[in-house]
């Protein structure tokens, strides 16, 4: 699996409609092609930004910056010069707004992290600076839909290690010169569907392709196991499906498409496992303050499969209630009754240092093998 990581981690940035996609979705379709499978796209169209550059100069020192999913459409002027940097409780027109704490460390955007922006705007703040209390240190980008409304306010993200400096700074209301330069344009998200023909009720695994930034050790595995599995099982007595989803950060606008439009119908899936984010990235965990860790979701009819399955793995069970942020809420909400989904967190998830240094390909062979397991009983079932 090595190399094939290798080959996923050369693919570069993953955001929705980007190159990176695109070599991503070509690699699975050829993989699949091999081993047979029938190929089907469906694609949606989103508003994007193309290259946006974010920096923050304070006292003679530039900070990276990065634009939180979504900005206004039209971006205000005073982002274009000097501001002053104030807290919530002390702004005035055209003020930047520092967050005081540290965002939420949660894969999406909050009602109330929208609620902080929405009061900042009506305070009449040009923009809201927050970092996010990630364990990497690094910028942390938030999951946010396109369907939601348009950020009252550009949201600046910036990293934790700076903190401290921005937040004094704000604190003493001083003087910060901000710069924010981007193109809005649109993009087609396309995402993949491979179909092998068989008898009876059959099997559906389903992985994200996009994210923020490289993503390579959150989506990565994901994208592995779908391949090795569609391999292993191209030539069952059962149909199977593989499902290669677009929109994951912008709000899985690729899997509410192909649940739309090419999945199978629920009566026609006798398994659908759902692989989300970071599987297997566990070898930094000694590098951060805070370990990996991972989670399995089981529907009553099979969760006595998946606790044997996967019990010498240690994963932390969720209900399905828990899941309802991620695809596997949309499988679920579709009304497929027997599903399986997996995801975990590690240190680099949702920043720019993800580059697939997380991944343990030992951890991910262990994945494969309890996942072989869960299948090869389900259908031996039937």
């Amino acid at each position: 699996m090595s190399e094939k990581l290798l080959q996923l981690a050369s693919f570069g940035i993953r955001r929705t409609g980007s190159p990176g996609e695109e070599r991503t979705r070509d690699w699975i379709a050829t993989a699949l092609e091999s081993a047979g499978y029938r190929l089907g796209l469906t694609a949606f169209s989103a508003d994007t930004l193309v290259d946006p550059a974010v920096a923050i100069e304070l006292s003679s020192k530039t900070y990276e910056g990065f634009l939180q999913w979504m900005p206004p459409i039209s971006l205000p002027a005073p982002l274009e010069g000097s501001v002053r940097l104030s807290l919530p409780d002390n702004a005035r027109p055209g003020d930047c707004v520092v967050r005081a704490m540290q965002g939420p460390f949660s894969a999406y955007w909050t009602d109330a992290l929208e609620a902080e922006v929405v009061a900042a705007a009506r305070q009449g703040a040009a923009a809201y600076l927050m970092c996010t209390e990630t364990p990497s240190g690094s910028i942390f980008a938030y999951n946010r839909s396109v369907t939601s409304s348009d950020l009252a306010i550009p949201v600046i993200l910036y990293a934790r290690r700076d903190h401290d400096l921005i937040l004094a700074a704000a604190h003493q209301k001083h003087e910060a010169r901000l710069s924010l330069s981007a193109t809005r344009t649109s993009v087609s998200g396309v995402s993949l569907i491979g179909a092998r023909l068989g008898k009876g009720a059959g099997l559906v695994i389903s992985t994200p392709m996009t994210g923020w930034f490289g993503s390579v050790a959150e989506r990565a595995p994901g994208i592995l196991l779908a391949r090795q599995l569609a391999e292993a099982y191209a030539k069952a007595s059962f149909p199977v499906w593989i499902v290669a989803s677009s929109g994951h950060e912008i709000g899985h606008l690729g899997m509410q498409q192909v649940l739309g439009a090419l999945a199978p119908s629920p009566e026609e899936v006798r398994l659908w496992i759902h692989l989300g984010a970071s599987l297997g990235a566990t070898a930094q965990d000694e590098d951060y303050p805070l370990k990996s860790v991972h989670f399995r979701m089981a529907t009553p009819g099979i969760e006595d499969l998946v606790d044997e399955a996967f019990g010498p793995m240690a994963l932390s069970p969720l209900d399905p209630a828990q899941m309802r942020n991620g695809e596997t809420g949309d499988v679920l909400s579709a009304g497929y009754k027997d599903v399986l989904g997996l995801t975990g967190v590690a240190a680099t998830f949702h920043t720019p240092v993800d580059d697939g240094a997380a991944v343990n390909t030992g951890r991910l062979e262990q994945y494969e093998r309890a996942l072989r397991g869960v299948i090869d009983r389900r259908f031996a079932q039937t």
